[in-house]
Order: C-alpha cells, then structure tokens, then sequence
C-alpha cells in the first residue's frame, strides 16, 4: 500500500518560502510523465567475493544457463513489467580484474572497497590500521558515481547530486563507503535507517496537483520570487531568478504530469521494524530498496549507490539458518554451502531491486530499461582476498547502450574500463580513461 500525501500551504511555506533563499528548489517530477526518459546509474555492493564454481553460468554468451541452487538462480525469475526473465535484461560479466587494487597502501577489504568505483590507491596514513596491512588513510580519489553526479548537475540538475543507502554497515571507514567525492575523507556515509532515509529524501511527503491551495501557494512563492529577484544583483539575483523558474517548472509538472509522486509508506507496507537488529536484514533491505526506487521515480536524483555489505562484514544469516557470521564463512572450507545460501539470498536482493524498476512504465519500456544496475564487490575471492574476476552482473541496458542476456568472458581486463563504460552509458563519452594513471583505457571490449 502506498500514502501519497498532500502538501497543504503551512507545511509548503514552511518548506519552500522559509527556505527558498539558502536551497534549491526541490521539484518533484513523475518520470513516467516525461516524454524523454532519463538515463540512471545504481550500483549495489557486496562483500566477500564469490564462491566462483557456484556463480559462473554454463554455455556460451547468448546461450547460457544458470542451474537452479547456484548463486545466480534469482535471475531466472520472471520480471512483471517486461514479462521477460530477469536474466534477458542482465549482462553477467566474468574475468574482469581490479588491478588498481595492486598498488596502494590499505586492508585488503578497505582497497576492495575503496577502489570499486575509483579505481584509484588508497592514501597514506594512520586513520586506519590493520594487522598486516599496517596503518593507511582514506581514498585516493573520485567515484564514477559522483563524477556522473557532477556533470548531471549541471546538464540535468536534480535536487540531489546522487543518495547513498546502506543495510547495517556500523562502520565509519573506507570498509563500508565506496562513493567519494574526492581524495581523503570525502566519503558519502550510506544512510542506514530507512525511516530517516525516506524522511530525508521526501520529507512531510508528496504533492498532488489536484489540490488548489498548492497552486495558489506556488504562484504567491513564484511572484514573491520574482520581486525580491529585482531588488539584488549578481548571484544573488540569478540564485533568485533560478528558483522561480523552479517554481514554475513545478507547476507545470503537476498540472501536465497527470499523477502524483508517491513518498514509500514503509510503516503501512512493512511496519515498524529495528533497523538495527540483525535478524531484520531482509525486509530493512527492500525498504532501503523501495526508497531509492521511489527517489528516482521522483526525479530527485539520477544517481544511488546501494551497500548491502561491508568489507569484514558482520552480518549472521541466522534467516538463512546459519549462525556463523559472513567475514567468518569466508575463510571456512566447510562453509562452501553456507556461502552459496547467502549469496543467493544476496541476489535475490539485486533481483528485488530489478523487479522493483522495472514494474514502472517509462517511455516505450520501464525504469529498469533506462537505468544502468550495476552489482559488484570488493574481491574475487574472500578466501585469500584475490581482486580477480570480480563477480559482476549488469542489468538494465541504460536506455539501450549495451545488449543485455549475455554471458561475457572479458578475458583479464582492468575494471578501470568498465567504469568508462559505466560513465560513456551516462553520455560522459568525453572520458576515456578513469582512476590511476597505468591502467587500461577506453570503455570495456565486448560490452
């Protein structure tokens, strides 16, 4: 069940007139009402690598299965919108190598993490410090995810740049932050609570145009806008000018928008739940889900980055029926099984995210068709923490930039060239090579 709640004039002069002068205006916009769709990039990150014989498909790159108990078996499900299988609008991607992860001071989990969207060493330091990895700092530089931000905000802009969201992460360090604006601790920190993320994002809720006092609200900010606008010069005046064409751009969309842009109702649809418990892992996870899917229907930003897991996770499947924490599994022999039963369950979340875009219309297709899905790791191999063939699983297509349901043998490549790709699907084509200087350019061979 989703509320949609109207914005009466108290709570919207609140938000808007009292501080119109010091933030953007936020506009929120259907995107099934927009004849162009646009293109978004999530990533979802896990942990722990692989348990590599039980996640590779069998057969050849349009001809492939996945048996049914293996990791990847989630993907055979069906998707509603689409009314394809899941897998048809996926790329599984094998024998791409995190080279980057080579050099750089930093914890095996730390680099994994730190270089996923980066591909960039860690830097100098005593932040951190780890047995046998000695002392390190934060990273060293940019994530894909945030230069994508950067560029959107100025040829698309939204009311954020992009929004982290996190299941249970309770780490302030590089383990649990793959997104960074920059080198040393510009990290974004995943908002972890659902509740609070759903507040932040959509605050006392939605706009729906068939309430009167809302327009009459919009046209006295709008009006008021325009006559302080004439009273200051230089930014200021363009700051000002900037946010009553929001205003009017907001009016617009809820007059031709013909709907209205729903804020998830978690406590309706799931209940109350402790965010921090471990056994609530599941449905904490497909709440966070279900909010950074509303937030980019909402056109509130085109960018998210989803962590599942961190570095040394500590998450007990004990819904699984397991007792033995995840970092724990990893480094056991006999807990093959267990691994497998986790990673599933951990592609079962990637697939609910997938179900979740793709059950709204968008354009000729759904949500899911225009957005770029990528789900990595840290590492190929939690055992003996190897960055070699990173299990990854593209999904979506972004609006038509790589063919999906195939199976890609990349044959060794540098992940630094899936992340040109990653930014070349977004339209940054201008950009050719990403992270430390050494690596391989261009966009990934064979995607």
């Amino acid at each position: 069940m989703k509320k949609s709640l109207k914005l009466n004039r108290r709570r919207f002069l609140s938000a808007v007139g009292a501080t119109a002068l010091t933030v953007p205006m936020i506009k929120l916009r259907p995107s099934i009402a927009r004849a162009d769709a646009p293109k978004r990039f999530i990533y979802f990150h896990s942990t722990g690598g692989t348990v590599r014989e039980r996640w590779l498909p069998q057969g050849g790159e349009s001809d492939f299965t996945i048996l049914e108990g293996d990791i990847l078996s989630p993907l055979n499900q069906m998707l509603v919108g689409s009314g394809s299988r899941v897998r048809e609008k996926c790329v599984i991607l094998d024998g791409v190598h995190m080279t980057s992860f080579h050099t750089g001071p930093g914890s095996s989990h730390a680099k994994g993490t730190s270089h996923a969207l980066t591909a960039m060493p860690m830097q100098e330091g005593t932040q951190f410090h780890h047995m046998s990895a000695g002392s390190f700092g934060w990273g060293g530089g940019i994530s894909v995810d945030q230069v994508i931000g950067n560029r959107l905000a100025v040829s698309d802009p939204t009311p954020r740049k992009s929004i982290e969201l996190g299941v249970q992460l309770r780490s302030n360090s590089p383990h649990a932050r793959p997104s960074s604006r920059g080198p040393g601790n510009q990290t974004n920190a995943p908002v972890e609570n659902p509740y609070s993320a759903a507040i932040q994002l959509f605050g006392g809720g939605t706009m729906s145009g068939s309430d009167g006092a809302v327009f009459q609200t919009l046209d006295h900010a709008q009006l008021l806008h325009g006559r302080m606008a004439t009273r200051y010069t230089g930014d200021e005046r363009e700051r000002l000018q900037a946010h009553e064409a929001a205003i009017g751009d907001l009016r617009a969309s809820l007059m031709t928008g013909g709907g209205t842009c729903e804020a998830p109702d978690l406590a309706g649809e799931y209940g109350t739940f402790d965010p921090e418990a471990n056994e609530n892992v599941p449905v904490i996870t497909r709440m966070q889900i279900d909010v950074m899917v509303a937030a980019m229907a909402c056109n509130l930003t085109r960018v998210g980055t989803f962590v599942y897991q961190q570095g040394n996770d500590w998450k007990v499947p004990t819904w699984l029926g397991v007792s033995a924490k995840h970092h724990t599994l990893t480094h056991e022999t006999t807990a093959v099984p267990h691994l497998v039963d986790f990673y599933q369950d951990t592609c079962a979340q990637f697939v609910y995210l997938l179900q979740k875009l793709d059950s709204i219309p968008e354009g000729d297709g759904t949500m899911l068709d225009n957005t770029f899905v990528l789900w990595g790791n840290e590492l190929g191999d939690g055992r003996y923490h190897r960055p070699e063939n990173i299990p990854y699983v593209l999904a979506g297509g972004a609006g038509g930039y790589f063919e999906t349901g195939r199976f890609i043998d990349a044959g060794g490549q540098d992940h630094s060239r899936l992340l040109v790709s990653i930014l070349h699907a977004m339209g940054l084509t201008d950009i050719e090579s990403f992270g430390m200087s050494g690596l391989q350019t261009g966009p990934l061979l064979g995607l």
